[in-house]
């Protein structure tokens, strides 16, 4: 899959009973719907599977704000989705009521 125009992957792609994968190269767009791939890459890091995405570290976000970082390295909170950006979106509207 590598070099395509894929900007968006399943998660079922986790399902997948190949031997490797290369996904480099893909104009994918970072966000919201994908923290589960940053935090499924990460794990690939340090597990005995991570040669099942070969190119995992070349993985690289194509939207504007985050063009050219490898998905690795972003985080769902840089991304405005994780759990503590939420609960300070909930004080900030508590708090302007």
């Amino acid at each position: 899959m590598t070099n395509n125009k894929v900007s968006k992957i399943p998660q079922s792609i986790q399902k997948l009973k190949v031997l490797e994968i290369y996904l480099s190269g893909n104009p994918l767009v970072c966000d919201c719907e994908m923290t589960w791939m940053i935090s499924w890459l990460n794990t690939l890091n340090n597990k005995t599977n991570k040669n099942l995405i070969r190119d995992y570290r070349d993985v690289k976000c194509s939207n504007s704000k985050f063009r050219g970082i490898p998905i690795i390295f972003i985080s769902d909170v840089l991304l405005g989705c994780g759990p503590l950006v939420k609960k300070l979106e909930l004080l900030l509207v508590f708090y302007f009521l």
